[in-house]
């Protein structure tokens, strides 16, 4: 399972996250996980490049991630920071805002976290680029 939250505005974006990291904390248990990139991924998938092809714009060397155990589901939380020009809702102008988001990739079925920590690292190095990314950091 993948989500991601979008936010246009900071401030919406910083209470968001805490208030998201409250319920977790109250929930389940959270740790802090290095996702370590810089080995060669199996990435059969047009415009991916293999790890060792020396491109290796598409990914960080390193995740910091939040890791996520409850009863029913276990995942990986991260926010990202993109420097661009998004749209604001009801406007046709654009601005000048740097674009926030909270991205989780997890099960939807009770699991280990330590059991599915392959298989996560594995679906982020297909689906996430790291090209235009000011800050990726745990949640």
């Amino acid at each position: 399972m993948i989500a991601v939250w979008y936010f246009y505005e900071k401030s919406r974006f910083l209470a968001s996250r805490e208030q998201l990291k409250k319920f977790l904390v109250s929930s389940g248990t959270i740790t802090d996980i290095d996702l370590n990139f810089s080995g060669s991924l199996a990435i059969d998938q047009p415009g991916y490049t293999d790890m060792d092809s020396g491109n290796n714009d598409l990914l960080p060397v390193r995740l910091n991630t939040t890791g996520y155990e409850s009863l029913g589901t276990a995942g990986l939380f991260f926010t990202v920071e993109i420097s661009g020009y998004g749209v604001q809702p009801g406007e046709i102008q654009y601005s000048g805002n740097n674009e926030h988001y909270i991205v989780y990739y997890g099960t939807a079925e009770p699991a280990s976290l330590a059991s599915r920590i392959d298989i996560l690292r594995e679906i982020i190095g297909q689906t996430y680029t790291y090209d235009r990314v000011i800050s990726a950091e745990p949640l």
